[in-house]
């Protein structure tokens, strides 16, 4: 059912298709399914869950990343947020009836995601591809989650000129928001970012989370300017 967003035709008729992982490091994995089977996979999904809900699907794979139900109203023009959470309460239902490794999860203030199930996680991290976040990125988050709400010209102070370009690339993923502050901009991490890695909203609870994951991949020196 999760072939529906994102797809690319290929040679010898076959369907391109990416699954995004939700646990830390974010990253994804690709394959190839034939023509064939990407039809009957669309047809029998939107014969059994209806177009619209179907549409609410390919949204949430083609984001990669938790959505609002005002989003989702908005890029589908449907009534109201009602409809959308009807259609994503069918989608959930119709996730747990069916054996597949992805499911589809209600987040606080009204969002939702579809993501790979935890007992999948780990297989499916031995065929990633790429990270989703390269180091030099990365060490810019963990900055921004460890001192947040933080000045922007702080944040190139101590993680360099690469900086801006970090913070534009993690604003794109929606894992960050800067707002106009004097002559500067303040930063903060999105919902989005707790609900990626996994961590706890809480700020003391995410910062001790935060600790114990870069002990396990090494990097003590998040302000380190040389990534």
């Amino acid at each position: 059912m999760h072939y529906l967003a994102k797809e690319t035709q290929l040679k010898q008729q076959e369907i391109k298709y990416t699954v995004i992982s939700q646990k830390f490091p974010v990253s994804c994995i690709t394959g190839k399914i034939s023509l064939k089977t990407y039809k009957k996979t669309v047809n029998r999904l939107v014969k059994l869950i209806g177009e619209q809900a179907a549409k609410v699907e390919a949204l949430l794979y083609a984001a990669g990343r938790p959505l609002s139900l005002t989003e989702i109203v908005t890029q589908l023009k449907l009534e109201d947020e009602s409809e959308a959470r009807a259609l994503i309460e069918k989608l959930i239902e119709v996730y747990k009836e069916e054996a597949t490794a992805l499911e589809i999860v209600k987040l606080p203030q009204q969002r939702a995601v579809l993501q790979l199930k935890s007992d999948f996680t780990k297989p499916a991290s031995k065929y990633s591809i790429k990270p989703l976040l390269t180091l030099g990125p990365l060490r810019t988050l963990s900055y921004i989650a460890y001192h947040q709400p933080v000045e922007q010209k702080e944040i190139a102070d101590s993680r360099g000129s690469h900086a801006y370009s970090h913070l534009k690339e993690l604003e794109e993923l929606g894992l960050i928001s800067r707002e106009k502050y004097g002559r500067t901009k303040m930063v903060r991490t999105t919902p989005d970012f707790a609900d990626y890695l996994g961590l706890s909203h809480n700020r003391g609870s995410m910062k001790r989370q935060l600790r114990r994951i870069f002990r396990k991949l090494e990097l003590d020196q998040i302000e380190d300017k040389n990534e």
